[in-house]
């Protein structure tokens, strides 16, 4: 794995420090994201573990990044301060995280998304799989999670073993429906933190 992350990194786009950003925009596109991906998660939970799914609080979280949404519009077109297009005014602020760490979680969420048209590729559009592209984008997932690996020092085995042990923690037999709905999150978050002290420890 270290072959692979130097070789990754040597590719990366690096910054200084982030330049400022028009927040209400990213803020609305993570909403907006965030909301679609807990629908997913419900759905996926629906499918694998037979837990119903809840669409009325979904609901609310969905319309909450669109409002989100409709006001970064306005504040991009100048709307919020009566100025047209051509004399716009976009809100602009730092963004307070390592430029690197940042550029791992964008680039980790985008590919994710093409994920996700992959398979409404097949949902939808009825298209066959198209194995070769899935495997490009989880191999550009890959890449992003070796510039989060080299910026933090987490090793990529230190953070498997972490998992496996919360995975322990959840189902310490074999996987059950009901473990995996009712989860102690107290109890897997104390084991998230102590394999990633551990990790701070050796570094």
């Amino acid at each position: 794995m270290n072959s692979f992350i130097t070789d990754a990194v040597r590719t990366e786009s690096r910054l200084e420090g982030l330049p400022a950003t028009n927040e209400e925009l990213l803020i609305a596109a993570l909403t907006l994201f965030s909301a679609g991906a807990e629908l997913l998660d419900a759905i996926k939970k629906n499918i694998y573990y037979g837990k119903p799914v809840k669409s009325g609080d979904l609901a609310i979280k969905l319309n909450d990044a669109w409002g989100h949404l409709m006001y970064a519009e306005k504040v991009i077109d100048g709307e919020e301060h009566g100025i047209d297009r051509e004399g716009q005014i976009e809100r602009k602020a730092k963004i307070n995280i390592d430029p690197r760490v940042f550029h791992a979680m964008i680039g980790i969420a985008t590919e994710a998304g093409e994920l996700a048209d992959a398979v409404l590729g097949v949902v939808e559009r009825k298209q066959s799989l198209d194995v070769v592209n899935v495997a490009e984008e989880i191999g550009d997932i890959d890449w992003y999670k070796a510039i989060f690996h080299d910026a933090t020092g987490l090793s990529e085995e230190q953070i498997r073993t972490t998992v496996i042990n919360k995975l322990k923690q959840r189902y310490p037999d074999r996987f059950t429906s009901e473990a995996a709905i009712e989860r102690n999150l107290q109890a897997e978050r104390a084991t998230l933190e102590a394999g990633i002290h551990e990790t701070a420890k050796q570094a």
